[in-house]
C-alpha cells in the first residue's frame, strides 16, 4: 500500500461508469476527495486518502447516480499469472 510523506495510507482506485464518464470537475467535493486521472471515456484513476466505502458515498452522492452505475476498485497490477 502507497503511503503519504506523514505515513497516512493512500488508496490507488479504478473507477470505471457504465454510462461514460461524467465531469467531475464541477464539484469541491471530488476535487478534495483525491487526485483524478483522466483514463479514456469510462475510467478515472484516483489517488485519495478515502477508503472504498467512503469514495462510492460521495461519487454517488455528488454525481447523482446510483452505485450501481459505477464501480471502484482497487488500481494494482500482478504480474503472476497461473498456469492452466
Amino acid at each position: 500500500m502507497l503511503t503519504t510523506e506523514d505515513g497516512k495510507p493512500s488508496h490507488d482506485y479504478m473507477i470505471l461508469f457504465d454510462k461514460g464518464k461524467p465531469d467531475t470537475s464541477f464539484s469541491t467535493a471530488l476535487l478534495e476527495l483525491g487526485e483524478w486521472q483522466d483514463y479514456g471515456s469510462k475510467l478515472y484513476r484516483i489517488n485519495t486518502l478515502d477508503d472504498s466505502v467512503v469514495s462510492i458515498e460521495l461519487i454517488s452522492s455528488e454525481l447523482n447516480i446510483d452505485k450501481k452505475e459505477f464501480l471502484v476498485s482497487p488500481a494494482s497490477v500482478s504480474f503472476y499469472f497461473p498456469h492452466m
